[in-house]
Order: structure tokens, then C-alpha cells, then sequence
């Protein structure tokens, strides 16, 4: 599943982190695989707007779900919010909101605001 999200065609990529999805969803320990995090750092900044917005989809399942995951992908979001494409931009500002919501006393709480 790994190799599909390197294709070149891009519906692949993006079926590939649906596909991923799933599979973390029956197996969240999934997420703190290295392979994994090399593989979602080179998705956020993948060429096509579409699987960038599919990652931060399922990134942000998982970061308000489990705190230690903000911290984590925290300076990727930020970076995100100066994405090219208005959609992304759009899932990253939702997704931070939702952060602030769920963990109001977290330490980068106050960098948000």
C-alpha cells in the first residue's frame, strides 16, 4: 500500500491514503510507524492538492482524537495553512479550530491565538 502512495497517477495516491485510512482505523499504533511518518511528511507536501487534502483529513482524525498527535504534526498543519490551494488551507483551518476546542490548555494553544 505503501508503494501505491508513490504512483504517478494521483487518484491512485489519493485512493492509497483512504485506503490507509481503514487500515489505521483497525490499528491506530500504525501512525507511529517511522515508515509511515516518512510517508505522510512527503504526502503533505505532495503535488497534488487532492491527496494533500486526503492526508490532513486523516492526520486530523487522529490529532483530535489523541494529543500526543498534536504535537506531532503540529508544525506540518501550520506550514499547511499557507498551502496553494484554498481547500487544504480550508481543512487545516478547520482542523485547528477543532484542536483548540478539544484541548484548550495544550502549550500551542497560545501560538494559535
Amino acid at each position: 500500500l505503501l508503494s501505491k502512495l508513490a504512483e504517478k497517477q494521483i487518484s491512485f495516491r489519493a485512493k492509497a491514503v483512504k485506503s490507509l485510512a481503514h487500515i489505521i482505523d483497525s490499528d491506530p499504533s500504525i501512525v507511529t510507524s517511522d515508515a509511515v511518518k516518512s510517508t505522510f511528511s512527503s504526502l503533505f507536501h505532495d503535488k497534488a492538492a487532492s491527496v494533500r487534502s486526503e492526508i490532513i483529513e486523516m492526520v486530523g482524525k487522529y490529532v483530535v482524537t489523541n494529543e500526543e498527535f498534536v504535537n506531532q504534526y503540529y508544525d506540518t498543519l501550520i506550514e499547511r495553512l499557507r498551502d496553494t490551494a484554498p481547500s487544504v488551507r480550508t481543512k487545516v483551518t478547520k482542523l485547528l479550530c477543532e484542536i483548540c476546542h478539544r484541548y484548550p490548555e495544550h502549550s500551542k494553544i497560545n501560538e494559535l491565538i
